[in-house]
């Protein structure tokens, strides 16, 4: 049972999604329950279940009963504490105004599965069952370099998720701030394709040019014919788009966000930059366009890692854990 505030364009429901999906795969019962107006944005082929609000009176019942945002979990605890399990995909004290009622539902023992190590480091505490770090999967054969695997020369590509400005912690004008800067000082021209799930005012002065993918295959192609992927995020929980674009083969230039320290290794699998530092932001970017051999190591050394995280990985890791946590609830 999976109950949802809504399944909008994001990376956590873009995983919630996933899992639904792969679970359903391997025949287990799979249910969705979600508000009668929210979104969906992703393909879903389990059971939807429409309902008024997401309270406790309108949960089912199921062998596991996935808590995966702070505004469901209480609902999900109250109406099945027995039967609740915590999937963090990051921590909402970290961002959300009501940060005291966000930590105080964190003090409920319930089993804890994080998104990343460095987020379940944050979570830790005497009164958090961590049950383990299950971090997501890519489906690696969308996502992947393509063949052949030779970037043109000329005017390069830098690849940005233009999230809504609103959300600063996405960090859209950090990123904005730093592009003026590359403007000023690149040696080579480029143009920044934007994504913009919203609608975002982009300065006409910096060359761009918009997109909307509409699905995977769109956006992995959006990578591939990128010469660099950039993410501005403060904080993230994992981010699975700097990995999406290592798995097909794109360099990356991403702030120090937390989670990505799983997979991002600096001046290895990416350069890591200074969240909330434009100066710092451009100067990654700057030292991927001037230096070939730098892009080529770090589009190598990105797609060996992101091989590590497939999707059928991530769901048998889900299916094992969950199994482990039923098994327990009958012993005890």
């Amino acid at each position: 049972m999976i109950p949802v505030i809504n399944l909008s364009i994001g990376g956590g429901c873009k995983v919630l999604a996933q899992l639904a999906h792969g679970l359903e795969q391997a025949d287990h019962e799979v249910e969705i329950v979600i508000p009668h107006d929210a979104p969906i944005h992703y393909p879903i082929t389990c059971k939807v279940t429409r309902v008024p609000e997401i309270s406790s009176k309108y949960i089912p019942r199921g062998d596991i009963v996935l808590a995966n945002y702070y505004k469901t979990f209480e609902a999900i605890y109250e109406a099945w504490p027995q039967q609740c399990v915590r999937y963090t995909m990051g921590y909402e004290p970290h961002y959300v105004p009501d940060k005291e009622y966000a930590i105080s539902l964190y003090q409920k023992k319930v089993p804890t599965i994080t998104i990343s190590s460095w987020l379940q480091k944050n979570l830790w505490t005497d009164n958090t069952q961590i049950s383990t770090v299950i971090s997501p999967g890519l489906d690696l054969n969308i996502y992947k370099p393509r063949e052949p695997f030779i970037r043109p020369n000329g005017v390069r590509r830098i690849l940005y998720i233009a999230r809504n400005p609103a959300a600063q912690i996405k960090g859209f004008n950090d990123f904005i701030e730093s592009i003026e800067i590359v403007k000023r000082k690149s040696k080579v021209p480029f143009k920044v394709f934007f994504i913009c799930p919203e609608k975002n005012k982009i300065p006409n002065h910096i060359p761009h040019k918009r997109f909307r993918p509409v699905s995977e295959h769109a956006m992995a192609s959006l990578y591939q014919k990128a010469h660099l992927f950039v993410s501005t995020s403060w904080v993230e929980g994992f981010s699975l788009p700097p990995l999406e674009a290592m798995a097909c083969g794109t360099p990356v230039v991403t702030t120090n966000s937390g989670g990505v320290t799983d997979f991002c290794i600096n001046k290895k699998t990416a350069i890591l930059v200074k969240k909330q530092n434009p100066r710092s932001i451009a100067k990654g970017i700057l030292n991927v366009l001037h230096n070939q051999k730098l892009a080529n190591q770090l589009a190598s050394h990105g797609m060996e890692m992101a091989k590590q995280f497939s999707l059928e990985q991530f769901t048998q890791s889900m299916i094992c854990t969950f199994q482990e946590i039923i098994n327990n609830r009958k012993n005890n």
